[in-house]
This record gives C-alpha cells, sequence and structure tokens, in this order.
C-alpha cells in the first residue's frame, strides 16, 4: 500500500511547490519576459565568510542567461572595504534606487545565509533568490536552497550548482 501511496503523495507536494513558485498573477502569469531589463541587485551576507556576496551577485549575472534572462545588469555601486550587514544593506539599497531609476523591470537578488566547511571537511552553502518589481520593490518570486559538497570541494563550486539548480525553477519565458 505505502508503494502506490508515496508516489502520490509526492505528486501532490511537487504540485504545490510549484504551485508556490509559479503562482504569478496579472501582468507575469505567463512567467517573466527573458527580453525585460534585469538588474542583479546587491546580495545580503549573513554568513560568517566576509565578501562571498559580491561573488554570488557575479554568478547570478553569469547564470541568468542559462535560463532565458537574456541582458542581466550587475549593480556596479560604491562597494565599502567593510563588509559588515549595515554596510551591505546601504548597498543594497543603493542598488534597489538605482534600478528605480534605470527603470529596471525586473531585478533578482539574494541572501547567503550559510558559506561554510564543516568538521567532516564538507563545504556547506545556503542561499535564498527573489525577484522584484524593479519600480515599486514587491517581491514577485522567491526560493531558497542548500547544498553540502564532497569533502574538499570549493564552496564556490557547490554555490555555483546550486544558483544554477535554483534559478532552474525561474519563470522565465524564452525566446522561440
Amino acid at each position: 500500500m505505502y508503494r502506490m501511496v508515496l508516489p502520490h503523495l509526492l505528486l501532490i507536494a511537487g504540485l504545490l511547490l510549484s504551485g508556490c513558485q509559479f503562482g504569478l498573477s496579472g501582468l507575469y502569469k505567463d512567467g517573466f519576459p527573458g527580453t525585460a531589463t534585469w538588474t542583479v541587485l546587491p546580495v545580503l551576507n549573513f554568513s560568517q565568510k566576509e565578501g562571498v556576496n559580491v561573488d554570488v551577485e557575479r554568478m547570478i549575472t553569469v547564470l541568468l542567461p542559462s535560463v532565458g534572462v537574456e541582458n542581466p545588469q550587475l549593480f556596479h555601486g560604491a562597494s565599502t572595504q567593510t563588509h559588515s550587514r549595515v554596510a551591505d544593506a546601504a548597498r543594497l539599497r543603493s542598488g534597489e534606487d538605482w534600478a528605480h531609476v534605470q527603470g529596471a523591470g525586473l531585478a533578482i537578488g539574494g541572501e547567503v545565509q550559510q558559506w561554510q566547511v564543516n568538521s567532516s571537511g564538507h563545504g556547506e552553502v545556503a542561499l535564498s533568490l527573489h525577484v522584484n518589481d524593479g519600480l515599486s520593490g514587491k517581491t514577485l518570486w522567491s526560493i531558497s536552497g542548500s547544498s553540502t559538497g564532497l569533502p574538499g570541494e570549493n564552496n564556490h563550486e557547490i554555490a555555483r550548482r546550486l544558483i544554477l539548480d535554483l534559478l532552474q525553477s525561474l519563470p522565465v519565458q524564452k525566446r522561440q
């Protein structure tokens, strides 16, 4: 009996999760246009490792075209030498203001929650991503995930794979 029930429960759970991610309404009910003006916002860093948020921003910018976003623009605002949460929040606010002034249709950003190597030598990365309306700042889509690598594997490689996995669920209208 469990063999028959489990696949149905997994299917229902999958549909519920996809409904949360793809439950777009109004203008974006068919997904986000890949040809829109996309801005990559500063990423907040809540991990103990300094500076990884800038690396994650660059990875997002490079990986977005693989999911149908044609010309993402990375915000190049003033970066401070001190990477405190207050400085990161100020940099994010500058990025949001810049996206608004530029008339960005969509802005993608996120947070680094974890970036470490555990006691057994496995890299661990946890991230969240979100897409905002560039003018209003309203969050239109968000997702979170985490990944653990092999012993000795570089956290940047783990993060790149995780970002790509998260972006795969981004509902983007691709050009035919």
